[in-house]
């Protein structure tokens, strides 16, 4: 399965929904951030007070994409007290193309998102 990683990246909102009434605000920076645990290069960042997500704009379009699901993820266990460890937030991540596949399967779609 062929995936257009720029068109996804453009299409990443500026607001984006975890429950009906939680919203995570999705900003943009140039800076990098090292996580002081592991002592590694961050490429985004995930606060729940106030709900933020920042992604580093200087990655390219399949990292930016990973990057914010992998965020997401991260909102999404706290919101519904998931507990996910790094590592299990991780694993999500990596499964998104299958989740993206099975969901346009639903939708009726083909691989290319074509129906």
């Amino acid at each position: 399965m062929k995936v257009n990683w720029k068109n996804l990246r453009k299409k990443i909102p500026n607001r984006v929904r975890t429950k009906a009434r939680t919203h995570y605000e999705v900003l943009w920076s140039d800076e990098f951030w090292f996580d002081e645990k592991t002592g590694k290069k961050t490429y985004g960042t995930t606060r729940f007070d106030p709900n933020l997500i920042t992604l580093n704009i200087n990655q390219g379009d399949k990292e930016t994409i990973h990057t914010y699901f992998h965020e997401y993820i991260h909102a999404l266990s706290v919101d519904y007290n998931l507990d996910l460890t790094e590592t299990q937030v991780e694993n999500l991540e990596k499964a998104f193309p299958y989740v993206r596949e099975f969901i346009l399967m639903l939708e009726g779609k083909n691989k290319r998102g074509k129906k």
